[in-house]
């Protein structure tokens, strides 16, 4: 397994530090009333600074008592299939190519699978069905039964969302 450079470290502590300090602002002034520079400013840095060790992720409210945080996991890993089906070819031929990186995609399964817990533990949904989160693991065994029969019935072929909720 490859040692993480100092740098990549600092990176990722600042990201947390990021996620604290704006999930502290949103929960205490509301989504509309921070303002990235006021992160910035409390982080001690600029803007600019945000951007640089930010990968991804959005920040949102849903109505007056709920707030969506969406987390977006990116990684250094190798082109799969589902790259080539699902980016314009001259597009992906242009990207970095990565050697295969099992250690790091490992680390996000579990990471996913630690994030389920997570909310469900705070009765918090995901918005992921079946694509990264397990649907149909979760179902008990008349609703699981019902949702793949009904599956069966609309798409007997098995061609739309192979593998999609878990069935």
């Amino acid at each position: 397994m490859e040692m993480i450079s100092k740098r990549e470290l600092n990176k990722q502590q600042r990201r947390g530090t990021i996620v604290t300090i704006a999930t502290r602002a949103f929960l205490s002034q509301g989504y509309a009333a921070t303002s990235m520079s006021a992160i910035a400013d409390e982080l001690g840095g600029s803007k600019a600074t945000l951007w640089s060790v930010w990968g991804g992720g959005m920040y949102s409210t849903v109505g007056s008592s709920g707030f969506l945080y969406e987390i977006a996991l990116y990684w250094p890993d190798e082109q799969t299939a589902y790259h080539a089906e699902s980016i314009p070819s001259d597009y992906l031929g242009s990207l970095p190519k990565w050697p295969a990186n099992p250690a790091a995609r490992e680390y996000v399964h579990r990471l996913k699978g630690e994030l389920v817990e997570l909310y469900d533990a705070h009765g918090a949904l995901h918005f992921q069905l079946g694509r990264a989160y397990p649907y149909a693991a979760r179902l008990e065994a008349a609703p699981k039964a019902l949702v793949t029969a009904i599956k069966s019935a609309l798409d007997p072929n098995r061609l739309l969302g192979p593998g999609v909720l878990g069935i």
